[in-house]
């Protein structure tokens, strides 16, 4: 908690969270970064009830160092297959097999996803020209794939 109390502090001072942009991700810029996954977790909205997976990944090399990006893959149902998608694909990035079954509900996705906290990946952040971002998981071999489709 000595952290989140040196985070308050640094952003009171000067009444500084008034300016601050709490989208520290946007900042960085789009590309490659090496990510370690730190959490992923089924978050729900009390003003709407709509559902998404928060993946937090921090980023392990590079003047991002340390940094963490907070990537949200949601289940409204105009984005519910992009998003199984996405999993899946993340899944299967971190070398596991697709086990359809985990898909029955959303606890079993959030108990299924636990398994890929731990590892490590690339992170591709690109912004569209219409300003949104779009985030893929990859691993070394789909990396060094994708560089020899460029």
């Amino acid at each position: 908690m000595d952290d989140l109390l040196a985070l308050a502090s640094e952003l009171a001072e000067n009444n500084n969270y008034k300016t601050a942009d709490n989208n520290y991700e946007e900042k960085k810029p789009d590309g490659l970064y090496s990510v370690l996954i730190e959490s992923i977790k089924l978050r729900t909205s009390e003003n709407t009830g709509n559902q998404w997976f928060n993946i937090v990944a921090k980023v392990l090399e590079g003047d991002y160092a340390e940094e963490k990006f907070y990537v949200s893959y949601f289940l409204t149902e105009k984005m519910v297959k992009r998003t199984l998608s996405k999993l899946m694909k993340l899944i299967n990035s971190c070398g596991y097999d697709i086990d359809v079954a985990m898909f029955s509900d959303v606890e079993s996705i959030e108990q299924g996803l636990q398994e890929l906290v731990g590892n490590s990946l690339y992170l591709e952040k690109k912004t569209s020209k219409k300003g949104f971002i779009d985030y893929s998981f990859m691993n070394e071999e789909e990396l060094s794939e994708m560089e020899e489709e460029d």
